[in-house]
C-alpha cells in the first residue's frame, strides 16, 4: 500500500488592495481644423516674390496649443514653399478658445488652413 501523500494546506492570502483609478484628462489631443475655434485667426502676409511667382492655394499649418489657447508651435505640412513661412508666421501670432475635457482646459492640436489667392 502507499503512504498518504500530504497536501499543501492553503495558505491565506492577503485581499489585494483596491486601487480608484483617478480619471485625468488626456494630456494632447488633436482636434482637426482649427479655424472655426479661433478667438485671433492672424492673416499670412502674401510676399511679393511668392505672387511674382504665381504662387496660391492653401496652405496647412499644424499647430499645437497650451491650456489658454495660445499657439506654441506652427509648422506648415502642404502648400507651395514660398508661402510656408508667411502662413506659419501667421498662425503663431493666431490665439484660439480653449480645448476642455469637461471644465478642465487642455493642450491641443489640431490644424490651420490658410488659402492665398494670387490676383
Amino acid at each position: 500500500t502507499r503512504p498518504p501523500t500530504a497536501t499543501p494546506t492553503p495558505t491565506a492570502t492577503a485581499p489585494k488592495p483596491t486601487v480608484t483609478p483617478t480619471k485625468t484628462p488626456p494630456s494632447n489631443v488633436n482636434v482637426g481644423i482649427m479655424n472655426s475655434r479661433a478667438r485671433d485667426l492672424r492673416r499670412p502676409a502674401y510676399p511679393s516674390i511668392a505672387k511674382q511667382a504665381g504662387a496660391s492655394g492653401q496652405v496647412v499649418v499644424q499647430v499645437s496649443i497650451d491650456e489658454q489657447g495660445n499657439v506654441v508651435s506652427a509648422k506648415a505640412v502642404s502648400g507651395h514653399v514660398l508661402l510656408r513661412v508667411p502662413a506659419e508666421a501667421a498662425a503663431r501670432q493666431s490665439s484660439f478658445n480653449p480645448v476642455k475635457v469637461g471644465d478642465t482646459p487642455i493642450r491641443a492640436n489640431g490644424t490651420i488652413v490658410y488659402n492665398f489667392i494670387n490676383q
